[in-house]
């Protein structure tokens, strides 16, 4: 008896000499022939990007003009500063890019569940599940190690750097990841190319203003009230158009120390784009400063310097005999106070990006409006004490 040939088409041939690229595409469309599952479409994008509101090309910008892929960029800086906004606009021209990009992941990096869960989704969606969660994301990990495709991978405002543990993704030619972030250990900024992000230049904060709210000649001194704070400068606008006002009168509520910045800023938050307040922008890198060792310090450190010039702070008057009396009974427990902890402190909120210390210069330099989020939060003794 003939045997009829069966009209399904055979599953496509593995070469062993093809890629583990190739082998893992190939063993993929094995799986799906047999599965009765749809080949997988490209491109695919798993998580949203924030959409750049009112983005301005800036100097920073050029930091994400890569001459091709195949790194890792770490963006560091103040919250507040725009590093999402610049990894959201990288993320959109990527995409809308020649060559095109066949992945976009983009991971809301605050914790290790988040980060563990969307790498999971992605393995779902490109067939590479494997036992668990945790599995599948691992899985995704090696796919990325080994794809001929085009991909990006951004985790966006990383709270922890121990939170990615071993789901780092590597450098690959045709890949690119990007890493917002507060903070900058020395071992997380090793791990790729770091960009520090700062504020707008004089420049580009009177150029958005006047983009936003048309020609003004107080815009130059509202972007220096402000100090060019991308934050802080998109909700001014925010709030001038809802209320219909002048630069100059908003300066004037600026002005009025009896108006705290959560009034000028928490408002308008919700029209503005930028969901977060200026003023609760910076608290939790301030928690988490103040619960790194030497537990405690870093916060009354942070106090006594947001009575004192932005501009630059000798970091020798935190060893004087006064202020490390004011500092140590601030932590609660003066018992445990030691003379090198207001040092180490200095450099904890380094770290967070919550100021600049310049060992060189021995200066520690804090944003204004930073000062006065710190200054509005003390109780009701405390700015006269400090």
């Amino acid at each position: 008896m003939t045997e009829t040939p069966s009209t399904k088409p055979s599953p496509e041939t593995v070469h062993i000499r093809d890629s583990p690229g190739a082998i893992a595409g190939s063993h993929n469309k094995i799986k799906q022939y047999f599965q009765g599952r749809a080949p997988v479409s490209w491109p695919q994008q798993i998580g949203v990007p924030p959409r750049p509101k009112d983005f301005h090309r800036r100097s920073a910008t050029k930091e994400f003009e890569l001459d091709g892929w195949g790194r890792t960029v770490i963006a560091t800086g103040l919250g507040g500063v725009g590093k999402t906004q610049l990894a959201a606009d990288f993320a959109q021209r990527a995409q809308q890019g020649r060559p095109t990009l066949d992945l976009l992941v983009w991971v809301a990096a605050d914790s290790s569940a988040s980060i563990t869960a969307l790498f999971g989704e992605a393995a779902q969606r490109l067939q590479l599940e494997g036992a668990d969660t945790a599995g599948s994301a691992r899985r995704f990990v090696d796919w990325l190690a080994t794809t001929e495709r085009r991909w990006l991978v951004v985790l966006d405002d990383l709270y922890e750097p121990a939170d990615v543990g071993d789901l780092w993704p590597p450098d690959r030619p045709s890949g690119c990841t990007v890493v917002t972030t507060r903070r900058r250990d020395a071992g997380l900024l090793a791990r790729g190319a770091a960009v520090q992000v700062g504020a707008f230049s004089a420049e580009e904060a009177v150029t958005f203003l006047r983009d936003n709210l048309g020609p003004s000649p107080s815009a130059e001194l509202l972007a220096a009230d402000l100090g060019y704070l991308p934050l802080a400068l998109a909700h001014a606008v925010a709030y001038i158009r809802d209320l219909d006002l002048s630069c100059d009168e908003y300066r004037e509520r600026l002005a009025d120390r009896g108006r705290r910045l959560d009034e000028l800023f928490a408002e308008f938050s919700a029209g503005s784009g930028h969901a977060r307040a200026v003023d609760s922008t910076w608290q939790v890198s301030i928690d988490a400063a103040n619960q790194a060792r030497p537990s405690g310090i870093a916060r009354p450190v942070l106090e006594l310097a947001s009575q004192l010039d932005a501009n630059g702070i000798p970091t020798l008057l935190f060893t004087t005999p006064p202020a490390q009396q004011w500092i140590s009974a601030r932590t609660g427990d003066p018992t445990k106070f030691r003379p090198t902890d207001c040092a180490d402190a200095l450099a904890v909120l380094h770290r967070f990006n919550l100021l600049v210390n310049e060992r060189a210069t021995s200066l520690a330099r804090v944003h204004a409006l930073v000062q006065r989020a710190v200054r509005e939060s003390l109780r009701a003794d405390g700015p006269a004490a400090a």
